[in-house]
């Protein structure tokens, strides 16, 4: 589909100049051409031309009314602040303040009431820790705005090194709040914490990645390298709680633990090409026995990482079946950010046994429920090193 003429727009208002860019940028990224089988120029003259706003935050409402009319959940309109958030959950060079955090249960993340937010670990000698928070706060605000799932919780915490962050806790359901203003310190952003445990005698490298960085793979490599020296007898990689993050990040960790020409996933772009993503060489880690944990809102790039264990069965996954979310979204800023941007559905996946997950999930080798609270290395059966 072509867009309408640029020199049409010269006409509009600043406002109705935002509805057109949102627009225009999701009629060039949407992955259904169909348009959920709206008539899109239609909707176009409804929003941008028939439509004055006297204000920003009424364009901000329209675009919404208008993301709606696609009937995709991951197509949404990201206001300025919270595209800044988003921006700090994908920096690999954002600062942190080294705590983690988790919802309360493992309810789905488009569930109509959000899922409470708590921190689950906060390493002493962290920033957060050296502030006073603990494992177990409730997260109530950051910088004075609630998040409304994990990931953005992620993105608000994270920022540039040496900048400050307001975080508001409460002790408990029925406990004190304060709030505690943190220094951001590289390092401290929490996307992989490594250690090594003994399971049955077996001296175990545990990885645990909250979310799949553009990085992720060079960060793996590097405790791979350690785990190695360490001379850790299985690997145990945790993704449980983990909504996914970069799928560049996802396949490049996948490839770390194949044998070369294994497939990764495939990729298909709203124009209709399809594109393999393969191991080219082995990776470091193809021999030592495996074992993924995931739960139900293992997602997105963690679900490639999963899929492409399991699909080559290279490792075992235990735990409960995954989310299901099978598309990717391009995250295209509005009036260079200054008006927030879309996270615009542009693609779907095959897992390497060419599997649509989208809505279905991925189901684990080895059913069992195991809180995300719990060490990872006291959810692995006794003898899920053997079956990998």
């Amino acid at each position: 589909m072509v867009g309408a003429p640029l020199d049409a727009d010269a006409k509009l208002s600043a406002e109705q100049k935002i509805v057109a860019e949102a627009w225009r940028v999701t009629d060039r990224l949407f992955y259904d051409r169909s348009f959920n089988s709206k008539d899109w120029f239609a909707l176009r003259q409804k929003y941008v031309r028939d439509t004055s706003y006297a204000s920003r935050d009424e364009a901000y409402s329209a675009i919404n009314s208008l993301l709606l009319q696609l009937d995709d959940k991951y197509t949404k309109f990201l206001t300025p602040d919270r595209y800044s958030a988003a921006l700090n959950t994908f920096s690999d060079r954002a600062a942190g303040i080294g705590a983690s955090v988790k919802a309360s249960s493992p309810s789905s993340p488009s569930a109509a009431d959000p899922p409470q937010l708590t921190l689950s670990s906060v390493p002493p000698s962290s920033p957060a820790g050296r502030a006073g928070l603990k494992a177990g706060d409730i997260l109530v605000s950051i910088n004075g705005e609630s998040a409304k799932d994990v990931k953005e919780a992620e993105g608000m915490l994270k920022g540039p090194i040496g900048s400050t962050v307001l975080v508001r806790v409460r002790e408990g359901a029925a406990g004190d709040e304060r709030a505690v203003r943190i220094v951001r310190e590289e390092g401290q952003a929490g996307e992989l914490t490594c250690s090594v445990e003994t399971k049955n005698g077996r001296k175990v490298g545990v990885m645990r990645i909250a979310r799949f960085s553009e990085n992720m793979g060079q960060e793996l490599r590097s405790a791979l390298d350690s785990f190695e020296r360490d001379r850790v007898q299985g690997l145990v990689v945790d993704i449980r709680q983990n909504k996914g993050g970069s799928l560049t990040g996802g396949i490049e960790a996948a490839r770390l633990f194949l044998p070369s020409g294994k497939t990764v996933v495939s990729v298909a772009s709203n124009r209709g090409a399809k594109t393999d993503y393969a191991s080219v060489q082995d990776g470091p880690a193809v021999k030592q026995p495996l074992v993924v944990l995931v739960d139900g809102l293992t997602a997105s790039a963690a679900e490639v990482f999963a899929a492409a264990i399991k699909d080559n069965g290279r490792g075992v996954l235990v735990g409960e079946k995954t989310y299901g979310k099978g598309v990717v979204q391009t995250l295209q800023p509005l009036q260079n950010g200054a008006a927030g941007a879309l996270a615009v559905t542009t693609a779907r996946y095959e897992t390497p046994s060419q599997t649509n997950i989208d809505g279905k999930g991925i189901e684990p080798d080895e059913s069992i429920t195991c809180p995300p609270e719990s060490a990872a290395i006291s959810c692995v059966p006794a003898k899920a090193f053997e079956r990998s």
